[in-house]
């Protein structure tokens, strides 16, 4: 829900390889990778159970009540079940930025079963630009009784065209923009691993670990967008680097529990692509 980061440990000439190779067995692999989509049936009901707008003005507004941020936190951190309908009207203010955060951080730690998203624009030129369309955004993923966490492999939702999935495989990067990105996570995911971080981690600056990744970097030869998601990476050598340097950093973070939780998620993930000799491609949207 949110801004979030998601990091994958793979190889960048893996990668490199992978595009242009016109593999065919791969560009499959990736389909249905793709095809995993956590969609609503169609019959879904894509009302919430609980409201929350935040206005074109800024304002918050819980079930047509007006509260702050920290207000907003402790009622979503209260909700024992049901689903939230989050409703942002354009255009975008840093409210809705801060809402956005506090939500990664708060939804998780609820008892929400779903948060259904839309957006919404008075102004004719700017709607066009906007998904209207109200999506499933967040949903638990409720466990078997004979499951435990050990036996899940969490799959992120992709929702690429097959002719942009078939760009990368064919090497057809021209016209590459933002939707070429998220084919490049599809690839990262199948040629890779997805390091888990208990999705604890949103934007990297406000963790204030001055890690290289949250600078812009593509680590294959797509052009730069100026777009979600935003690529960064680190090589090999860069990971081995990065993880001595967090070694010798306290991560504690008294002023926030969360950004400390974070820190430490962030620092497990590069240990392991360390001690895998792994390079970390990072993709925040």
């Amino acid at each position: 829900m949110g801004y979030s980061t998601r990091l994958y440990a793979v190889e960048i000439a893996t990668l490199n390889d992978a595009i242009g190779s016109c593999d065919q067995a791969l560009l499959k692999r990736l389909q249905e990778v793709n095809q995993q989509v956590d969609e609503p049936p169609a019959e879904a009901d894509l009302r919430g159970d609980v409201t929350l707008r935040i206005t074109k003005e800024g304002q918050i507004l819980f079930n047509e009540q007006p509260m702050s941020l920290d207000e907003l936190s402790q009622e979503v951190l209260a909700i024992e079940s049901g689903s939230l309908e989050v409703v942002m009207e354009a255009p975008w203010t840093k409210t809705h930025e801060a809402v956005n955060l506090a939500n990664n951080e708060t939804i998780p730690k609820s008892g929400l079963e779903r948060v259904i998203t839309r957006y919404e624009s008075d102004d004719p030129q700017l709607a066009q630009y906007l998904d209207q369309t109200p999506k499933i955004t967040w949903s638990r993923n409720e466990l078997d009784e004979d499951e435990t966490d050990d036996d899940l492999t969490y799959q992120p939702a992709f929702d690429i065209s097959e002719e942009i999935l078939s760009d990368l495989v064919s090497g057809n990067l021209n016209q590459s923009g933002a939707e070429h990105g998220y084919a490049l996570e599809i690839m990262c995911f199948t040629l890779g691993q997805l390091l888990p971080d208990d999705d604890l981690i949103g934007d990297l600056e406000p963790l204030e670990l001055e890690t290289p990744l949250q600078q812009p970097r593509i680590p294959v030869p797509l052009k730069e967008y100026h777009d979600f998601p935003v690529i960064s990476f680190l090589t090999a050598e860069e990971v081995a680097a990065e993880f001595q340097r967090l070694s010798r950093l306290n991560l504690e973070f008294p002023s926030d529990e969360d950004i400390e939780e974070a820190r430490e998620a962030f620092f497990a993930c590069i240990k392991i692509a360390a001690d895998e000799k792994l390079s970390v491609v990072a993709f925040y949207h």
